[in-house]
C-alpha cells in the first residue's frame, strides 16, 4: 500500500499528463539530464507541523516541488511563463488532487530566464504546500 506522498505525486503526474508534448519525471532531474523539452519533475518532499486532528487522523502538510524546464531559441521567458500557468491551472483545478489534499498554497515560485542554466534553457521551481490526512496507528 502506498502512502500519501506517493498517492499525491501520482495524482499530480496523472493530471499533468494532459499537457501535450510534455515529458514527466518522478525525480528532480538536473538540466544536463533533460533530453526532451518541456520537462516537468514532481517530487513530494518534507513534512512539517504535523498536528493530530482526531485520535485517528493527523493533518500533515507536505511540500510538493514541481520543477519545469523549457527550451526556446526565440523567447525562453514566454515559454517558461506558459508552462508555469499551465501547471498552476491544472494542479489547482484537478479533482483527484483536491480529493487528496486541502489547504493548497504556493509559498514560492522561483525561476530564471536562461541566465543560470545554459541558454536557451530556462527553469522554474514551484513549491506547493498541500495538507493531507494521515491515519494514526497506535
Amino acid at each position: 500500500m502506498s502512502g500519501p506522498r506517493t498517492e499525491l505525486r501520482d495524482a499530480i503526474l496523472t493530471a499533468l499528463a494532459r499537457l501535450d508534448g510534455v515529458s514527466l519525471s518522478k525525480t528532480w532531474d538536473a538540466p544536463e539530464d533533460i533530453t526532451k523539452h518541456p520537462t516537468i519533475c514532481v517530487i513530494v518532499t518534507d513534512e512539517s507541523g504535523i498536528e493530530p486532528m482526531t485520535l485517528q487522523h493527523a493533518d500533515v502538510p507536505l511540500m510538493v516541488v514541481i520543477v519545469g524546464y523549457v527550451r526556446s531559441e526565440e523567447d525562453c521567458r514566454a515559454a517558461l511563463d506558459t508552462l508555469i500557468e499551465d501547471v498552476w491551472r491544472i494542479v489547482r483545478t484537478t479533482q483527484a488532487i483536491n480529493l487528496l489534499a486541502w489547504k493548497i498554497e504556493v509559498p514560492e515560485i522561483s525561476c530564471d530566464d536562461g541566465t543560470r542554466i545554459a541558454k536557451p534553457i530556462a527553469q522554474f521551481v514551484m513549491r506547493w504546500r498541500m495538507h493531507v490526512s494521515r491515519q494514526l496507528t497506535f
